[in-house]
């Protein structure tokens, strides 16, 4: 899981360093796009899992 975390935040560190003066309430906005985009990461993740069984 740390791993999925890890590439979360280097998509997300090329936004920050264009636009370091972001006001505090577009941090709040980027952190629930973290959330959103770990929730998106994980159901792929599960359904690819769900895909390998349903294989066998």
């Amino acid at each position: 899981m740390k791993n999925v975390n890890w590439r979360i935040e280097n998509i997300n560190s090329p936004l920050i360093l264009f636009s370091p003066n972001l006001p505090e309430k577009k941090e709040i906005k980027s952190k629930r796009f973290k959330i959103f985009m770990f929730a998106i990461v994980a159901l792929i993740m599960f359904n690819g899992i769900d895909f390998v069984f349903w294989g066998k």
